[in-house]
Parts: C-alpha cells; structure tokens; sequence
C-alpha cells in the first residue's frame, strides 16, 4: 500500500481518523494544507501535506501505520453538533 503522509508520528498499528482539514494555502512558496489526525486515545496531531493529497484526505477516514484501511461510505459518516459549532 501506498504511504499518505511525510511523516507519521502515532504508534505502530494504532488506528488514527481524520479529523479536520484545513484550507489550502501557500506556504514558502508550496501548496499545502494541515491534516488533523486523531489517535485511539483522542490526542490530535497536526502534519503538514501538499494540495496534491487533497483527494484522500476525507473527514472521518481512517489509517493504521500510515496506510488507509478500507472502508464504506457510512462508516465515514459526519455528525455536527450546532450547539458546538
């Protein structure tokens, strides 16, 4: 499988979600984003991407050692709270 991200700081065979991904920017002259990763045990880490990974980079989609696991469409489903919002 093909590895997503520059770096990977969580533990081996932890399961990591995204959680947020911020919006596009330039930076030092490259096109990048933050991508919100967050671990098993709820702590959230923040890396820097390039726009091209934009494409896989879905709310809710889930890695285990920097490689996405499979999975449905509901399982990636989003819930928002207004009263957090």
């Amino acid at each position: 499988m093909v590895k997503i991200f520059p770096i990977w700081p969580f533990e081996e065979d932890e399961e990591v979600t995204i959680h947020w991904v911020s919006s596009p920017r330039i930076s030092y002259g490259r096109k990048e984003c933050t991508v919100y990763l967050r671990a098993s045990d709820g702590t959230i880490k923040a890396i820097q991407v390039p726009w091209g990974l934009l494409l896989e980079l879905c709310i809710g989609r889930k890695f285990i050692n920097n490689t996405p696991i499979n999975s449905t469409i509901a399982e990636r489903a989003i819930t928002l709270y207004t009263s957090q919002l």
